[in-house]
C-alpha cells in the first residue's frame, strides 16, 4: 500500500521504473555529456521505448493514456539522472512540444510527427517568442 493515497501499486512499479532508467541512462554520463558539450539523441530512442512519451496520449498514438500522476512521478524520478539538459529535453518531449502537437495538429500531423516522437524515433521542439 502507498503512503499517499492517490498513488497505486502501478504508480509504485512506474516510479522504480523510471529511477532506474534516469540511474542507469542519465546518471553515469551526465557530467561528461556537459563537459563534451554533446546532446544524448539517443537518450530519446531509450525513453521512447519504455513509454515515458506517451504517458496521457491515446493508445490510437502508440501512448498509455494515463493519469497525471504518473507525469509527476516522471519529473520526480528523473532528476536522479542529474543532468538539467537531458532531463528538461525529455521532459519537453513528455508534455511540452508532444502536447501542442495532439491539442493543435490535424490527425495526418499527428501521425507524421506525434507519433514517432512518442516512440522516440524524432525530437519535438517548440519555439517560442
Amino acid at each position: 500500500m502507498s503512503l499517499f493515497p492517490p498513488f497505486t501499486t502501478e504508480h509504485e512499479l512506474f516510479r522504480q521504473s523510471v529511477r532506474t532508467f534516469a540511474e542507469r541512462e542519465i546518471g553515469p554520463y551526465g557530467e561528461q555529456w556537459d563537459a563534451d558539450r554533446y546532446f544524448p539523441d539517443d537518450l530519446f530512442r531509450k525513453a521512447g521505448q519504455q513509454g515515458y512519451f506517451g504517458l496521457r496520449f491515446g493508445e490510437q498514438y502508440g501512448g498509455l493514456g494515463l493519469d497525471y500522476w504518473y507525469v509527476g512521478i516522471m519529473i520526480e524520478e528523473l532528476m536522479r539522472g542529474r543532468n538539467v539538459g537531458a532531463i528538461v529535453g525529455l521532459l519537453i518531449q513528455c508534455e511540452m512540444a508532444t502536447s501542442v502537437i495532439h491539442k493543435f495538429g490535424s490527425e495526418a500531423l499527428k501521425r507524421e510527427f506525434l507519433v514517432p516522437a512518442i516512440r522516440g524515433e524524432r525530437i519535438a521542439a517548440l519555439g517560442i517568442s
